[in-house]
């Protein structure tokens, strides 16, 4: 299948179309990583008509196609907020989908949110629901389950992650690019955490391009697939600004990150 964008320098390429049938172009057991920010179903434009059953479905066949791609051990860090909309919750949907597909759960983390994303609206004036202060990142990892390295310690070692002043200040600019935006700091996080410097990673609900964005900064090779056109587009552009400032907007502490030994777990 021919990229929509690709940047052979850094490795950087964007597939246009549904990433069910894009990955089985992929090669078997090739992905590092896998994090991603898929839809939760909550009406937004690109969701019409996306009920709990047609989100339940989307999961479930995302995840048993992208298990093919990844190697063994690889892990798997997916972003996703929770509802009241439906009965049934976001977090037995996950579980259900990507254990039900073989898949190994490793651990759930949530971030916490800064008050400037969390979806302030008329309506939450006149009721008691709160505003999503936080998101769920849940990590599924391919068997076998060996032993892991630890890369990054000042965020395994947690269970709430937020962004650091420094970190939101570099990204509040790329926000605005896509309805359900995320900061680049958040598939920053995991790339730091499950990933070394040159592996391939891969988003299968790419948007914007901020996971792309993430693999550039952290001197990853990155594969993003959008079945939205007009994303790609905006994630191709995105991306050669990136390119052309030469990671002037690295994030922070990256140097470190990139240079501390790994060391396996005993």
């Amino acid at each position: 299948m021919e990229p929509y964008w690709h940047n052979e320098e850094h490795g950087l390429t964007i597939y246009h179309g549904d990433n069910k049938e894009v990955m089985w172009d992929i090669d078997t057991d090739s992905i590092d990583f896998c994090v991603t920010s898929p839809p939760y179903a909550q009406g937004l434009e690109y969701e019409h008509g996306l009920d709990w059953d047609g989100l339940w479905d989307l999961i479930d066949e995302t995840s048993s196609t992208l298990y093919e791609c990844m190697k063994p051990s690889a892990f798997c860090m997916v972003n996703f907020g929770e509802t009241t909309k439906y009965e049934r919750t976001m977090a037995e949907l996950y579980n259900g989908a990507f254990v039900g597909n073989s898949w190994i759960m490793h651990s759930r983390r949530i971030w916490h949110k800064p008050i400037a994303l969390c979806g302030f609206s008329p309506a939450g004036i006149n009721n008691t629901v709160p505003v999503g202060e936080w998101e769920n990142i849940w990590t599924f990892r391919k068997p076998p389950n060996e032993k892991e390295k630890f890369r990054c310690r000042q965020l395994t070692t947690h269970g709430v992650w937020q962004p650091t002043d420094a970190e939101n200040a570099k990204d509040n600019n790329t926000l605005s690019k896509h309805v359900a935006a995320f900061p680049c700091y958040v598939p920053t996080w995991g790339i730091k955490c499950w990933s070394d410097v040159g592996d391939t990673v891969l988003d299968p609900f790419s948007g914007s391009g901020t996971t792309l964005a993430a693999c550039y900064r952290m001197e990853r090779q990155g594969i993003g697939i959008e079945i939205n056109e007009q994303y790609c587009e905006i994630a191709a552009n995105r991306l050669e600004k990136e390119i052309a400032q030469c990671r002037m907007f690295s994030p922070v502490e990256v140097s470190a990150a990139q240079t501390q030994t790994s060391m396996e777990v005993e």
